[in-house]
């Protein structure tokens, strides 16, 4: 065309060539546009046909649960303890994923993990009572499927790492028999981070100075290794997950994989290396101090694991969900400001957890969600996400649709076994849809404070629906355990400083003595009182006889608690001074 109008060029006046020519450029860009547009058109085309490849995928799920960080343990909770405590990985995936600002554990590391890994309620588990500790001859119930085991039905290839805590005595209690394909980390509850030794407390704990109950809790599939002591256990985690993930995505099979890294960090002792207590010098608290080291390091792994993500592949269709197990513990470090109460309590300080999802697959980032959401909710969650993607493809070899709870008010009657308490969150979380929880149990627990007869014993009881929360019995490990406890760096208003506003300035304060320990009621609204200052158990009488007869209805599907007294035979000398299954078969 161009060399048309040069040729033309002498045959035509100035005036009717440059009409012509401004006409050619008109319509030469014209012909450009239309071009870019279906390029444009084309290429959008081949990204929505990729993203519905992806979303059509079964994902990867990489859940990640923290051990004891408290609310006020993470960055992007609370920027005035940005000068102590420095999360910079976490908060970046947090910021780009969205935040669960009403997310709720149990009270302490069984509880929440039996929950997790089954999606039922622990009065469904008989786990309601405490933690199992090394010396119980006890174990999550293989008559109840892990999430692991329902991953592996559907195709997953199926990894642990980290903190079992879910009973060991019977082979057929631990992770490889409850659905891993491999497991890397420790059985019990707590260890020494570089040297892994633990202690079967229960009975020893009273021995004191006896070397009785010590051994090595740190395994690779079944077998103890011994070569690992001296490395910092969070470390020896995130390096195991990031050679997982590496692996996988050499392998480039299309089977997709679960993930379960449940860090020892950051739960008493506390121990990190020096050169990372020493970035912290700043910090006055020396307890503090070694704490933010602790997470320094958790949040250094998580970093890691996503950039080994990126690396392998594996990313762009994968899910992170990062959670703690339950509040934060002060005695140790911890730190749940301004929430009241901490680790082992259902005040909010020991069971609204810091969390979040990140991944590309979330059709909203950047935002924070306010709908009530419990432990038990990742189970068909997760499970249903994968689900989904199954329905548009050939089905694996063993698969069953997940059994999910559709209702606001899970939990009563069905078979136990076969149903789980957890609903479905993936499109509240994803896009805001209309939250589908309105109604939680935190806890029944016949024992309370009692270490008798579980079922003569006192009662302990949590209950939310809606803006309510009653608690029925004191809900702490003693009376004590009530307090709002400033971090030790914390220059602000102190507890009674900080004394509720709403309703005019004048509140109740809920507290537990030793003459109401068992019978005392209190009620919140969580919603306007997050910090539980405000008893209005004295003026909602309705809503306090409605919540109780809600804990009676759930008490009725409640099985006897499995608590049992401790046995000597879990003394690691008689394996050779390592934990290990030390109980008879059945």
């Amino acid at each position: 065309m161009l060399s048309f109008l040069i040729g033309i060029r002498p045959y035509m006046s100035r005036r009717d060539f440059t009409v012509i020519a401004f006409t050619f450029a008109c319509v030469t860009v014209l012909l450009d546009s239309h071009e870019l547009q279906s390029a444009t058109e084309a290429s959008r085309a081949k990204l929505n046909i990729a993203q519905q490849v992806d979303h059509d995928t079964p994902p990867n799920i990489i859940y990640i649960l923290a051990d004891d960080l408290g609310w006020n343990d993470v960055g992007w909770m609370n920027r005035n303890n940005e000068n102590v405590i420095k999360t910079p990985n976490l908060d970046h995936l947090c910021r780009e994923g969205v935040n669960l600002k009403s997310f709720y554990t149990q009270s302490v590391c069984t509880p929440t993990r039996a929950a997790l890994l089954t999606g039922k309620y622990t009065i469904h588990l008989g786990l309601q009572h405490s933690i199992i500790q090394s010396g119980h001859p006890s174990g999550l119930g293989t008559e109840h499927e892990t999430l692991a085991e329902a991953l592996k039905k559907r195709g997953y290839a199926t990894h642990m790492v980290g903190k079992w805590h879910l009973g060991y005595y019977l082979k057929k209690f631990q992770p490889l028999q409850r659905g891993f394909d491999t497991f890397k980390g420790m059985l019990t509850g707590a260890e020494y981070y570089f040297s892994h030794v633990a202690r079967c407390e229960f009975p020893f704990y009273d021995f004191k100075g006896s070397t009785s109950g010590w051994g090595l809790d740190w395994f690779d599939q079944e077998t103890p290794v011994f070569e690992d002591q001296g490395l910092y256990s969070t470390d020896v985690m995130t390096q195991r997950a990031v050679e997982i993930i590496s692996s996988h995505g050499l392998n480039k099979s299309n089977q997709p994989l679960f993930l379960y890294l449940s860090y020892q960090a950051v739960h008493g002792r506390l121990q990190a290396p020096q050169g990372d207590i020493d970035r912290f010098a700043h910090v006055a608290d020396e307890e503090r101090r070694t704490y933010a080291a602790m997470v320094w390091k958790l949040d250094e792994g998580v970093g890691n694991v996503t950039r080994a993500l990126r690396e392998a592949g594996l990313y762009e269709n994968s899910v992170t969900v990062f959670t703690t197990d339950n509040g934060g513990h002060p005695a140790f470090g911890g730190n749940n400001w301004p929430l009241r109460g901490q680790k082992g309590t259902y005040w909010e300080g020991g069971i609204r957890g810091t969390a979040f999802v990140h991944s590309p697959l979330l059709e909203e980032k950047g935002v924070e969600r306010f709908n009530l959401m419990h432990v038990v909710d990742w189970f068909p969650t997760l499970l249903g996400l994968v689900d989904r993607a199954h329905e548009k493809q050939e089905k694996p070899s063993g698969f069953a649709p997940s059994v999910g709870n559709s209702s606001g008010s899970p939990g009563l009657g069905g078979d136990r076994n076969s149903s789980v308490d957890g609903i479905d969150q993936w499109a509240a979380i994803s896009r805001g849809a209309l939250p589908p929880r309105y109604e939680l149990l935190h806890t029944i627990d016949p024992m309370g404070m009692d270490s008798g007869d579980p079922l003569t014993g006192t009662k302990q009881a949590a209950i939310r629906r809606g803006p309510w929360k009653l608690l029925l019995g004191a809900p702490g490990q003693n009376v004590n355990q009530d307090k709002w406890i400033p971090p030790p760096d914390w220059s602000g208003q102190g507890q009674e400083d900080v004394l509720a506003k709403i309703y005019g300035g004048k509140c109740e304060i809920c507290r537990f003595t030793q003459e109401n320990i068992t019978t005392g009621v209190c009620l919140f609204n969580i919603e306007k009182d997050p910090q539980e200052r405000c008893n209005l158990a004295s003026t909602e009488l309705a809503v306090v006889a409605d919540l109780l007869a809600r804990l009676e209805a759930y008490n009725a599907t409640a099985v006897p608690v499995q608590y049992p007294g401790p046995d000597d035979r879990c003394d690691p000398a008689q394996l050779g001074h390592f934990f290990g299954a030390w109980g008879e078969e059945n």
